[in-house]
């Protein structure tokens, strides 16, 4: 059976107002809750963006969740707990069909396309419990290939169109995490402390769009480079702490049951009330290269709760 740390699911999911209140969260094995991943059409025709067509695409109890669209849109990846184990899986969005992706005998999450590369880069825990980034090819030969020594990695995302430039998150002893780069010489640059787990980068991954959790309230920052200094993008919502950017230019962010958009990176408009007792708090969302979907994650507001 895989072994199943759960380390990076441990750091940073309570709201501004909770750290505040309970202190930091220490890196454990927590129970991990039960969520869904719901894909939702974005009519982009007026001023504001409106969600059309929402279905759940995983529907199965138990943790559904990290998703990101592949280079075209047509598939979405994601983890998948069941049983003690992790694995990536792929749903594909017109066959309406969900596979594993690649199944190894360690356990693996946060499933990321490389730019400019096949296959995808996780991270992975080996038999010791160590958290590493790994590039998986599903293609011919199985292939899994650790990009370097770095851990405890928990989030990650890719720069520039080579798959060699990485920002990662890696977890410190204080229960937080870490912003590193990494070049072409895999040479390690801590270059910020405190930060959020939302990696992302614009269309062309020309830049780093995170969340510097040192401020009040917290604030989305972009950098290009590790020499560069960090520019503030805008405030977070209290209570987020996830939020993606999609083609378009547009930031988005969950509160609850609700989804904002920022269409110009000074005010957040509430686009969606999800009121279904079947929803639980949005915790993840992404959309598409297109900017005309985005997927969301919700808990299991009436499902079980799974532990390792």
């Amino acid at each position: 059976m895989k072994k199943n740390v759960f380390l990076m699911l441990a750091v940073a999911t309570m709201s501004q107002a909770e750290e505040a209140k309970e202190g930091p969260v220490i890196a454990a094995t927590p129970a991990i809750p039960g969520s869904e991943i719901y894909l939702f059409d974005i009519n982009n025709k007026g001023e504001i963006p409106e969600l059309l067509n929402g279905k759940n695409i995983t529907h199965s109890a138990g943790y559904d969740s990290q998703p990101r669209f592949g280079k075209k849109g047509k598939m979405i990846y994601y983890t998948k707990f069941r049983n003690g184990q992790t694995d990536i899986y792929q749903y594909d969005i017109k066959k309406d069909l969900n596979q594993a992706y690649m199944v190894t005998p360690e356990s693996e999450y946060s499933p990321t396309p490389i730019p400019g590369k096949k296959g995808l880069s996780v991270i992975q825990v080996d038999a010791q419990g160590d958290q590493y980034l790994v590039k998986l090819n599903n293609k011919k030969d199985q292939q899994a290939e650790r990009h370097s020594d770095l851990k405890p990695v928990g989030y990650h995302n890719w720069v520039q169109n080579d798959g060699l430039h990485l920002w990662t998150f890696v977890l410190n002893t204080t229960g937080g995490g870490d912003l590193y780069h990494q070049g072409k010489n895999k040479k390690v640059t801590k270059i910020e402390e405190n930060i959020g787990r939302s990696f992302i980068t614009d269309k062309n991954h020309t830049a780093l769009y995170y969340v510097d959790k040192k401020t009040k309230p917290w604030q989305i920052k972009t950098r290009k480079s590790k020499k560069g200094k960090a520019t503030k993008v805008m405030d977070l919502i209290a209570g987020s702490e996830d939020f993606t950017l999609d083609s378009k230019g547009r930031f988005w962010t969950g509160q609850g049951q609700n989804l904002f958009v920022s269409t110009n990176k000074k005010h957040w408009t509430l686009i969606k009330q999800f009121t279904d007792p079947k929803q639980g708090d949005i915790s993840r969302i992404t959309t598409n290269p297109k900017g005309n979907q985005i997927a969301v994650v919700m808990q299991e507001a009436t499902g079980e709760n799974t532990t390792e």
